[in-house]
């Protein structure tokens, strides 16, 4: 397992002064041995990705991490829950986005293949490697509301 603080992978646009920022770390204390056990997604139903909740185990209790979405949106939004069974971590994130996050799929270690939303046909391809030596535990990173009222998420992951 990668200890925390050991890297910092950092995937999309680097963070402008106004966005808000989330780092679960601070949840999690100075513990080096918890797992993402799951992500709980917020979407729009169709095309739009408003956010993410990570979750966490470590000994024996699942924590929730920041949820970055405004109390509006999460309310009304459609929630779309991604589970890792005991063992299982995220290998790879491919992002797909124009002017906001369309489609997010995950594969993990075990060939399990999660995604959420739909990409247009113009959304661009963002993937993200995580390799088979990396066990990522932390998420961390921020989100801006866009002039047009969508959200763009700046994913960094440890």
């Amino acid at each position: 397992m990668t200890k925390k603080g050991n890297r910092r992978d950092v995937k999309g646009a680097l963070c402008p002064l106004n966005v808000v920022k989330f780092d679960d770390a601070d949840i999690l204390g100075s513990s080096n041995f918890h797992t993402i056990s799951g992500i709980q997604f917020f979407t729009d139903g169709k095309s739009k990705i408003y956010g993410f909740q990570a979750q966490y185990f470590l000994n024996g209790k699942t924590f929730e991490g920041h949820c970055p979405v405004p109390e509006t949106l999460k309310a009304t939004a459609t929630k779309a829950p991604f589970t890792l069974s005991e063992g299982n971590f995220i290998r790879d994130i491919t992002i797909f986005y124009s002017s906001a996050i369309e489609q997010i799929k995950i594969e993990t270690q075990r060939g399990e293949v999660f995604e959420v939303g739909k990409r247009s046909n113009s959304a661009f391809e963002s993937p993200f490697k995580i390799g088979w030596t990396n066990i990522p535990i932390t998420l961390f990173g921020g989100v801006m509301e866009k002039k047009n009222g969508t959200f763009f998420f700046i994913y960094i992951f440890l």
